[in-house]
């Protein structure tokens, strides 16, 4: 069956094959369905393996899948944990801060048959998704977003190609350095130097699905070299960059990033965040 890759602004869906005795630990929230046969995955920290067809995993989780088959369809979430929080819903079983054994997966396996089905567009495959996780939303879980974080996650996007400037970005929102990191870490879950090189993976996959090889997709995107995009790439999402090429068509790449509104921001500010080597 043809594996299918969406590339989106602050997700990514998946849906194809996984190689054998899998690690990973990615730096977003996850959503695993296996789709033909239960899984057995085994959490850092913990003895016993969970075995399950359904998954949600929070952010900087390290999963070990010791056994599975056939197709997974893998969403990584938006960094808020907006949609982490909204999907654990879902699930009848929890270890620790890990949910599983979703309640119901049929908006999913509709979605996934009109995929393979080839009847809806990547713009609908969006909406669908949008509409699945929206599906267990309640008035107790409010979309709580703190405007400086979000401010962050939009300097970060538009700095895809240079080192961090912190320094620069605490000053663009008044916090100072210790504060910013402290913060951030607290709403998303993960350094703030992490989250961006997870964010620049996506960026060099972008990249790599608009045809550019993937040497220098990865420079492009601050990595030093294709070994160090290579390292990570494995690191966190568990197979290689060779592996996901080879199982996915670049015809079957879609991708759909929202341009960001630079309006809130100086023009000063986006040519030093975008053009100036800076070492954080």
């Amino acid at each position: 069956m043809t594996s299918h890759l969406y590339l989106w602004s602050d997700r990514s869906l998946y849906i194809g094959s996984l190689p054998d005795n899998l690690s990973c630990q990615p730096g977003a929230s996850a959503f695993l369905y296996f789709l033909d046969a239960p899984a057995k995955i085994l959490l850092d920290g913990h003895q016993e393996p969970i075995e399950s067809n359904t998954f949600i995993f929070p952010v900087n989780q390290r999963i070990h899948v010791l056994e599975h088959s056939g197709r997974v369809l893998n969403l990584f979430l938006d960094p808020y944990q907006i949609e982490y929080n909204l999907l654990k819903r879902s699930m009848q079983d929890q270890v620790g801060t890990t949910f599983f054994e979703m309640i119901s997966t049929q908006s999913w396996d509709d979605l996934i048959k009109d995929i393979d089905d080839k009847v809806i567009s990547p713009v609908n495959v969006f909406k669908r998704v949008n509409e699945a996780i929206n599906e267990h939303y309640t008035s107790s879980v409010q979309a709580q977003t703190d405007q400086r974080v979000n401010m962050v996650i939009d300097l970060v996007k538009l700095s895809s190609s240079q080192p961090l400037k912190i320094p620069l970005i605490a000053d663009t929102i008044n916090m100072s350095e210790n504060r910013l990191m402290a913060l951030f870490k607290a709403k998303v879950g993960i350094p703030l130097r992490r989250y961006r090189l997870w964010h620049l993976l996506s960026a060099t996959c972008v990249r790599i699905a608009q045809g550019e090889n993937l040497t220098s997709a990865a420079v492009n995107c601050g990595f030093s070299d294709s070994s160090h995009f290579y390292r990570n790439f494995k690191h966190h999402l568990g197979i290689t960059p060779k592996f996901l090429l080879k199982n996915t068509q670049l015809s079957n790449i879609h991708i759909n990033k929202k341009p960001i509104n630079t309006q809130m921001y100086s023009d000063q500010l986006i040519h030093e965040i975008k053009n100036q080597a800076i070492s954080a």
